[in-house]
């Protein structure tokens, strides 16, 4: 069924309790099949990182119509991302991490009301992309650079959001969230 709502109606649309639990159960859901993955076994460094979550995101531009090739780079991109937390940064196993990313999830996502998701119904996978883009970027700049002027802004913290944003972007496909026309 199509039908026609305004930007700002989806915007004010309250993040319901209901829809709170079936997020965090999609969440949960990922965690324990991320679990499961295999790891890489190559060493990488921050700037390898940054090189491959690049490439991934040149191909989310080029795919980004389709919904299982951008799921799949988002799953890569998490992978990829833990891998490296758990060997460089935080260095504990990614079934820690993991947690600590349902934390912050679950967080964020009731202080800002679901906006990322909502986005994504408004916009589908375009408006996914622009928080990646602004995620590997910072990452891209951390890499260049030995000294910031913002002293709360870490690669940690980038890494936490990069993956949270496509855990988001996961879920969404995961509830098979329509795409609504909106005029």
């Amino acid at each position: 069924m199509s039908y026609k709502i305004l930007v700002s109606d989806v915007i004010k649309q309250e993040y319901t309790k209901n829809e709170e639990k079936t997020n965090l159960q999609i969440y949960r859901d990922l965690i324990e099949k991320l679990k499961k993955e295999e790891g890489f076994s190559e060493t990488i460094d921050l700037n390898k990182l940054v090189s491959e979550l690049l490439s991934t995101i040149n191909g989310i531009n080029v795919f980004l119509d389709y919904e299982e090739i951008v799921f799949s780079s988002s799953v890569f991109i998490i992978l990829y991302s833990l891998y490296f937390l758990e060997n460089n940064l935080v260095k504990k196993p990614k079934e820690e991490i993991l947690e600590k990313l349902y934390v912050i999830y679950k967080k964020k996502n009731r202080d800002y009301g679901n906006s990322a998701e909502k986005q994504l119904k408004l916009n589908g996978s375009m408006s996914f992309k622009p928080r990646l883009e602004d995620k590997v970027s910072r990452l891209y700049s951390f890499s260049q650079k030995e000294e910031f002027q913002v002293e709360d802004e870490t690669i940690l913290d980038t890494l936490y959001d990069l993956i949270n944003y496509c855990m988001i972007y996961c879920i969404w496909v995961e509830k098979s969230s329509p795409r609504i026309n909106r005029t």
